[in-house]
């Protein structure tokens, strides 16, 4: 008589993507394991923020995972913003001028990356986590199985290899080939500066409800977006400016920068996003491409 032996999953990538996939299919009485390329679960990066449609896949995935994020979210700080997605100024007039109103069920809803995956560590089984595996290939035997392989000459098998190792994906390359045009992040000619600064310097420079609540600062070929993170302690910044010049180097998504660089970018537009700019530490990262979602936790960052 046959013996029933539950399906094996080998998530690659421990980051939040991969750590709520995770609790999911533990939680539904499936076998699963972790392959993270890093010593140890960390996330780059600062505030980021959620929609409703995504707070209720957190719910669906697992109620520890909604929780985890409850615990640690911060909304608009003011009661009255409860509802408040983005408040839209034209950054260009002087003062900046109120355009309209942005809605969401749930507003403004933002955690710092690290906080979260922290809360999502806890909710991990012992032991499903392995460190320094960097995803090489996967080949499938004849019992219908893959043996995955990591470059540093380990081997694993699973009945499933599912990638949630980012927009730099090693198992997005292996599945289409390094050529494809999916496999590599494509410059959309858009970086961002980004600003994480103690709350009370960012109502000092523009005010209480501005830098309280989330905030859209438009302007010609930019935007500047800000909202509270860490329960309002933090003011997050992120600047968006198109350039018609090329990356330099595509094989690193990161280059020093300068405050002047931002300021110099952002020249035209009003007080408060100068204010805001002036917040930055003088020396800071350059980050590029599209994974804005990938931007390491300096002070002041550029990314595209």
């Amino acid at each position: 008589m046959s013996t029933f032996r539950k399906p094996q999953y080998a998530i690659i990538g421990g980051g939040i993507s991969g750590l709520t996939l995770a609790i999911a299919l533990h939680h539904r009485g499936l076998s699963i394991s972790i392959y993270e390329q890093a010593a140890k679960f960390g996330e780059i990066g600062a505030g980021v923020g959620f929609t409703d449609n995504a707070v209720q896949a957190m719910r669906i995935c697992h109620e520890g995972i909604e929780k985890a994020f409850q615990d640690i979210c911060t909304y608009n700080q003011w009661p009255s913003k409860k509802n408040v997605w983005f408040d839209v100024y034209d950054a260009y007039r002087e003062p900046p001028e109120h355009a309209f109103t942005v809605m969401s069920k749930i507003g403004q809803a933002g955690v710092h990356r690290s906080h979260f995956l922290d809360e999502l560590v806890k909710l991990l089984p012992d032991g499903v986590a392995k460190f320094g595996k960097r995803f090489a290939s996967a080949e499938k035997g004849p019992d219908g199985r893959w043996e995955i392989k990591f470059e540093d000459g380990s081997s694993a098998t699973a009945d499933a290899v599912i990638g949630c190792d980012g927009i730099k994906s090693s198992v997005r390359k292996w599945m289409y080939g390094a050529d494809h045009h999916c496999s590599t992040p494509t410059y959309t000619h858009k970086y961002a500066y980004r600003a994480l600064v103690p709350m009370q310097k960012a109502i000092d420079a523009i005010g209480e409800e501005k830098a309280m609540n989330a905030c859209l600062h438009m302007g010609k070929g930019a935007h500047l977006i800000t909202f509270p993170v860490d329960r309002g302690r933090k003011f997050n910044l992120v600047a968006f400016f198109t350039s018609n010049e090329d990356w330099s180097d595509h094989n690193k998504l990161t280059k020093p920068a300068h405050r002047e660089d931002a300021l110099r970018d952002f020249a035209a537009f009003g007080s408060d996003v100068q204010k805001l700019l002036e917040l930055a530490e003088e020396d800071l990262d350059v980050v590029s491409a599209i994974p804005v979602s990938r931007v390491p936790a300096h002070p002041l960052t550029r990314s595209y």
